[in-house]
């Protein structure tokens, strides 16, 4: 008599973890930001008597774990998920998702402990997540001859090339240089952001309100992010400290223009939808905060990094944390919509901009980022709440 026996041959990397990208890198990335910020906020407090890691000035390292470190990780996780959709073809998963996940990991950790002499080490893991994403991104988009998304590849590739000197400058003691050229990301992602959240936002929105029409701007989707691009040249040109009248104007402009072309996706009408009008807000916060950017330039009443921060937070950080829930709910086969927890993790995210923005026009700076930093961490907090087991449990049969 013979008796058979089931084996269960499921590994670690069979875990629903590490079935898509979007799972461990917006998981990762939430907590990266929470750690970031509170570390960030005890050294300027004094809890921490820290003031450089890895050799990068605090401000620096701040500036860098949530460009790069937080925003690249969530920027590569929507794309390696969204990938699969446009290509039809299997994405990164299980052990090749994981890798990159664990170059990610040791990234931050070698940012956060490595002495300066070793910075080297902590740049070799940067670099080499990006180059390893950037790889797999690119395989998949040029093999299936996916030219609708070429655009995609020279704009993560600059973001990573921006890295990669900013971190060689920082090494190199070149910290003015660095920090510029950190600032210069932020309207990398916003080149992205014109990409990306001009095919979105318009797409989800008609998708959800059908009884809506949604005028199509090809003028302006090509426009905005050349522009942008030309502001790039201009912002790590000369020009920027010689002729401020330049960067003023064309940033004023652009702004200007994402305003016009988010009119057209009619946002008034996405006010009782929280995953739509978030996305609408956060684009809105674009547009503002390159004008407010602009006016930087010609009054001593707004300070450049103020600015920077209704981009930074109320663009960026809003719109991840939007998409973030989006793509969280349709990836695992979950109803789109949000409940309290999300709907209120929204309103915080956008008052963190608003309070980093104007508190410092009243003298109130270290209260600023005191409050702004809480209330971000407070954002990403109920995001891991609501999220976290939708995330690492399998996705729910539509059957």
């Amino acid at each position: 008599m013979t008796t058979s026996t089931t084996t269960d041959t499921k590994t670690f990397t069979d875990n629903p973890v590490w079935d898509l990208a979007f799972r461990p890198f917006f998981l990762l990335a939430s907590i990266s930001s929470i750690i970031s910020l509170a570390i960030w906020i005890a050294t300027l407090n004094g809890v921490v008597v820290r003031v450089e890691f890895s050799g990068l000035p605090i401000n620096l390292w701040h500036a860098h774990e949530m460009t790069f470190g937080f925003g690249g990780a969530v920027a590569i996780g929507f794309l390696l998920t969204a990938v699969q959709t446009w290509t039809g073809n299997r994405s990164a998963h299980g052990s090749h998702l994981m890798l990159l996940t664990v170059f990610w990991i040791a990234a931050r950790i070698a940012f956060l402990i490595m002495p300066e002499n070793w910075v080297w080490i902590s740049i070799a893991l940067q670099i080499a997540w990006w180059y390893l994403a950037i790889i797999t991104l690119a395989k998949l988009i040029l093999s299936t001859n996916n030219k609708r998304n070429y655009v995609i590849l020279p704009l993560i590739s600059a973001i990573a090339t921006v890295n990669f000197f900013v971190l060689w400058f920082a090494a190199n003691h070149k910290v003015l240089l660095a920090t510029q050229f950190s600032h210069a990301t932020v309207l990398l992602f916003c080149v992205l952001i014109s990409v990306i959240g001009g095919r979105v936002i318009p797409f989800f929105t008609q998708r959800k309100i059908e009884s809506i029409t949604i005028q199509k701007t090809p003028i302006l989707d090509k426009a905005i992010p050349l522009l942008t691009l030309v502001n790039i040249g201009v912002f790590l040109s000369p020009v920027s400290k010689t002729q401020v009248a330049v960067p003023a104007a064309l940033l004023i402009t652009v702004g200007l223009l994402h305003l016009v072309r988010l009119f057209f996706w009619q946002p008034l009408k996405t006010v009782k939808i929280p995953l739509l009008w978030s996305l609408h807000l956060s684009y809105t916060f674009l547009g503002l905060g390159l004008i407010t950017l602009g006016v930087s330039y010609i009054s001593d009443s707004i300070r450049f990094n103020d600015a920077l921060h209704l981009i930074t937070i109320g663009t960026i950080g809003a719109m991840i944390l939007s998409m973030m829930s989006r793509v969280s709910l349709g990836h695992t086969g979950r109803p789109m919509t949000v409940n309290f927890t999300m709907t209120l993790a929204f309103v915080l995210i956008f008052a963190s901009a608003i309070v980093r923005f104007l508190l410092p026009i009243f003298n109130e700076l270290i209260t600023s980022w005191n409050l702004s930093a809480g209330l971000w961490i407070l954002a990403f907090t109920l995001f891991l709440v609501k999220y976290t087991t939708v995330l690492i449990h399998p996705k729910l049969s539509t059957n």
